[in-house]
């Protein structure tokens, strides 16, 4: 049996679980829809009772033969409690509860990663200055970059430079509408609007690309395409403002080998076994490293360059021989 840990809206998760079931293999999907009814953790002798009960469905721990945490917090529990009584008075202990379950959950999935495991729960979020440190340590390019506060800072800045969110992508929504965070130029006349000290911001260096590419790793082996995103003014700056009417060129794209044992070294110190990272190549074929994302789409580097990816990942959960011509 297969456990997978995902979001109801991840429909890659849907096209794994279908190539699982067409090799035989037996999968159960936890997402928001699929709380956790019921937990039995046994330690030490009797470790093979522990199970967890899904849409009434009781997984044995020893019955699970891989689990991949693919997206989201997952394992929602099913058992509300949101005050108590003490005295006359009810106390709001919610956040003490969560606290709590916050440790069960970790242990959750960490005994579930001593299985065969794809993905990684505890390094799902990555900070991304860290990960530019480490990528840089190991030999490969970054961008040169600031975190400032002081509009005087940033004015001084000798090149040209862009700004973007640190964590996750921001989406607000108010009067109907939807608000994503993309990366923006930041231009001399931007920063005389800011106030003198401002919220800590990242300021990178522009980087004047020929393509971008965006790179799937899976076990050990790298996937890439080539996205032709600077032919497009709308997708220059950021491929991800799609121009759903004329899409960016992509083509599957094979990185030079002391590259990849880049790529492979720097996920090993990342301790994850898959995820997407993205680069920029220069006009003069020189590769920047900007980051990874532990929890990346893979279908849109699977779809265009043939990849099948998902026939992958499939085997690798299944534990089957890749393909010879794999």
């Amino acid at each position: 049996m297969i456990v997978i840990a995902t979001r109801k809206i991840d429909s890659s998760t849907n096209d794994i679980i279908d190539w699982i079931d067409g090799k035989g293999g037996t999968v159960i999907r936890v997402d928001e829809e699929n709380a956790l009814q019921q937990l039995h953790i046994v330690s030490g002798q009797g470790a093979d009772r522990s199970f967890i009960q899904v849409n009434q469905q009781k997984i044995y721990f020893k019955d699970i033969v891989a689990f991949w945490h693919r997206k989201g917090q997952s394992f929602f529990a099913d058992h509300p409690a949101h005050s108590m009584k003490l005295d006359t008075n009810h106390v709001d202990i919610s956040a003490e509860l969560a606290q709590e379950w916050e440790i069960v959950k970790e242990y959750l999935f960490f005994l579930l990663s001593q299985k065969r495991n794809l993905g990684n729960y505890f390094k799902s979020s990555l900070n991304k200055l860290i990960v530019q440190h480490q990528a840089q340590a190991i030999g490969l390019t970054i961008p040169q970059a600031f975190v400032l506060t002081a509009k005087e800072d940033a004015l001084n800045l000798d090149l040209e430079v862009i700004t973007k969110a640190l964590s996750e992508v921001a989406i607000i929504s108010f009067d109907d509408a939807t608000y994503c965070s993309y990366t923006t130029e930041v231009t001399q006349d931007f920063i005389q609007t800011l106030p003198e000290n401002f919220f800590p911001a990242l300021m990178q260096e522009k980087i004047v690309k020929k393509y971008e590419l965006r790179v799937f790793y899976l076990d050990g082996k790298c996937y890439s395409m080539a996205i032709f995103s600077q032919l497009d003014q709308q997708t220059a700056v950021d491929f991800r403002v799609y121009n759903m009417t004329k899409p960016n060129r992509t083509v599957p794209y094979q990185l030079p080998q002391d590259l990849e044992e880049k790529i492979d070294k720097l996920m090993n110190e990342l301790q994850l076994n898959t995820g997407s990272l993205d680069f920029m190549v220069t006009q003069d074929n020189e590769f920047y490293f900007l980051e990874v994302n532990p929890v990346g789409q893979f279908g849109m580097v699977s779809l265009p360059c043939n990849y099948y990816l998902e026939k992958k990942i499939a085997d690798y959960l299944l534990n089957n021989q890749p393909d010879s011509n794999a």
